[in-house]
């Protein structure tokens, strides 16, 4: 029986947060970092149409962007989201193994009350509708390959690769693909 992995992304952690925290924010280009000076940190999906990414520069990413709203972080505030993020994985496995802040894998192989896919979503749905920030997850055979499918459509994706098309799945894309 093959393993079945989940990787578990916030999709921009910490503006992400902010928005959840503050609805007048939500919709808005946010961004956490420094202020006047400094790095951006985290910047909301609406800041990243502007250019606004991590680790710019806040002058210059008030340049690309300037009714962008730039709040410094609020550690305690991320450190319980990713609390109650998580919990959400330990409802159905107790093996999760959180390997930042906002990104973690959790392990389904074990569980066979409901289909993989079917738990992936309950916790992507559930975490969605109590915390209000979107995350995107992948789903395969290891750690590698829902990892990588977990970042291939953020923001709020979900990618399931099944077993026996992982090789298919990491393989380079012919050059004639390619934009």
């Amino acid at each position: 029986m093959p393993r079945v992995i989940v990787h578990l992304d916030a999709d921009a952690f910490f503006a992400s947060v902010e928005q959840a925290a503050n609805t007048r924010l939500r919709g808005k280009p946010v961004a956490v970092g420094g202020e006047r000076r400094g790095i951006i940190a985290s910047a909301s999906y609406e800041a990243r149409r502007f250019g606004v990414y991590t680790p710019m520069p806040t002058a210059r990413a008030r340049k690309l962007c300037p009714k962008l709203i730039v709040l410094p972080g609020d550690f305690e505030r991320y450190e319980q989201f990713s609390q109650w993020m998580f919990n959400y994985c330990y409802d159905f496995t107790p093996d999760v193994e959180q390997t930042s802040i906002d990104e973690g894998y959790f392990d389904l192989t074990a569980n066979r009350r409901k289909p993989p896919v079917a738990i992936a979503l309950t916790i992507r749905r559930a975490i969605g509708q109590s915390l209000k920030i979107s995350v995107s997850e992948g789903l395969g055979t290891n750690k590698l390959v829902s990892q990588i499918a977990s970042k291939l459509s953020k923001p709020a994706a979900f990618r399931e690769v099944p077993p026996g098309q992982e090789e298919l799945f990491l393989q380079p894309l012919p050059n004639h693909w390619l934009p």
